[in-house]
């Protein structure tokens, strides 16, 4: 059994636990492969050097002798700040820089796949797709929509179904539609137009 002081059990949480807050929050912006344990221990550790580096001027009031006794409710609130708060903003702000026109000139964009970069962006869409049977069909790509997201299969639900003319234009809903499902591996092609004003 390890016989740690309080002092030991909050530098090791300090430094671990943020650690998986800062990866956990940052990998549900940025889809990614399961990791091995090797390049997991890695990351965990770098989070939670860089948040101990954020959090270290805080530990001696946290610390303070009888601040638990005295005031349980600061060190709750000094807990919660060092171990979730802090290291959650990490994760979102680390995604941030990455994803900035300044990072990416340097370093690889975060997203792993075109596809995925797309999509995060939320944006309303008119997709016109270009089925591998010759076919041409659109949807509308809104709120009610969804996109896979690596590393699964590349697949689209569009809310709105459109005809498409021989020109490739929008035609007409076709009526009573509940959307459809499309995978990418069924198309040679897919084309996005934006759709200002619609969401």
């Amino acid at each position: 059994m390890f016989d740690w002081s309080p002092t030991q059990f909050l530098l090791f949480a300090v430094l671990i636990a943020p650690g998986f807050v800062a990866r956990s929050v940052y990998r549900l912006l940025v889809p990614s492969l399961r990791q091995d344990a090797t390049s997991l221990t890695v990351e965990l550790a770098t989070y939670g050097m860089i948040n101990l580096a954020l959090v270290a001027w805080m530990i001696p009031f946290v610390l303070h002798q009888g601040l638990i006794q005295e005031r349980p409710a600061v060190f709750a609130l000094g807990m919660t700040a060092m171990l979730v708060v802090i290291p959650a903003s990490l994760g979102v702000v680390i995604f941030v820089v990455r994803r900035s026109r300044w990072a990416t000139r340097w370093f690889q964009h975060p997203m792993p796949t075109a596809w995925d970069f797309l999509f995060a962006q939320r944006r309303a869409l008119w997709v016109l797709f270009h089925l591998k049977s010759g076919e041409r069909i659109g949807g509308f790509f809104g709120r009610e929509s969804y996109a896979s997201s690596y590393p699964t299969e590349a697949e689209i639900y569009v809310e709105n179904i459109w005809r498409v003319d021989e020109n490739g234009r929008f035609a007409e809903n076709v009526e009573g539609n509940a959307g459809m499902i499309i995978r990418y591996a069924d198309c040679h092609m897919m084309e996005f137009y934006r759709a200002e004003g619609r969401s």
